[in-house]
């Protein structure tokens, strides 16, 4: 999505404007609170996007897949210097 002036260019102003305050009113705690379940929120759609195009995956296939996706992290390749060592 694409932004402008820090706010996404499908927001109108005044949109923007009641969401900062919204935001400001919840407080520190609550803030990291909602980022929190956000996370989670995008870690589960992730992980059921996955599952639905590696069907026959276990899920700690899909985990790994996951892992690799986020953070380009080639985790067979580590698994496999780990078995030459």
């Amino acid at each position: 999505m694409r932004r402008v002036g820090g706010v996404a260019s499908d927001t109108t102003a005044e949109a923007a404007r009641v969401q900062r305050e919204v935001w400001a009113r919840l407080g520190p705690d609550r803030r990291v609170e909602l980022a929190a379940e956000l996370s989670e929120d995008v870690r589960r759609l992730t992980l059921e996007g996955l599952a639905d195009r590696h069907p026959d995956d276990s899920p700690q296939e899909l985990v790994r897949r996951l892992i690799q996706l986020w953070h380009g992290v080639d985790l067979d390749a580590i698994d496999h210097d780990l078995a030459e060592a």
